[in-house]
């Protein structure tokens, strides 16, 4: 199985990496296939909404997305970490998430209307597994955790409780 933690921390080394080398260390433990990507080492920009995706069935825009795109596919279950700034997710995390959920829709469907709303298949991140984890000193926790849990949600995948 493989798992793949993604950290939304600028701080190399802080609570936020801690934590998911936590969850990282037991699941390797139990034999899982484990990588930790630091994404705010990453140059990811935030979703455009150019749907350029839906022909291409992966974003048109180049930079390091595609690798975490690609890492994300194979990975069984997702760790999501960020810290808490401003009542929520790092905007680094944010911009993956964004765009995978974008991505992730359109590589498995066709955009066509049918009486008005559109017809989805799923998503490639159906029935994946999310852990997220939120590391925070004050006040916000909440909202930051809330926008991983309804990001796993609309995307399909199953929430670990």
């Amino acid at each position: 199985m493989k798992i793949l933690a993604l950290s939304g921390s600028p701080r190399e080394n802080g609570n936020t990496d801690r934590y998911l080398e936590i969850v990282l260390k037991e699941c390797r433990a139990q034999g899982a296939e484990t990588e930790l990507i630091r994404v705010c080492d990453l140059s990811v920009h935030g979703c455009r909404g150019c749907y350029g995706c839906v022909n291409a069935k992966a974003c048109v825009h180049q930079d390091d997305f595609q690798l975490v795109f690609s890492k994300i596919t194979e990975a069984a279950v997702l760790v999501l970490g960020s810290p808490v700034y401003h009542s929520s997710i790092t905007p680094e995390l944010k911009a993956v998430l964004d765009r995978t959920g974008f991505c992730g829709r359109w590589a498995v469907s066709e955009m066509k209307a049918k009486e008005g709303a559109y017809e989805f298949n799923a998503s490639i991140l159906s029935g994946k597994i999310v852990a997220p984890i939120t590391v925070a000193r004050r006040a916000g926790q909440n909202f930051a955790f809330a926008q991983l849990l309804l990001w796993a949600a609309c995307n399909d995948c199953l929430i670990v409780n």
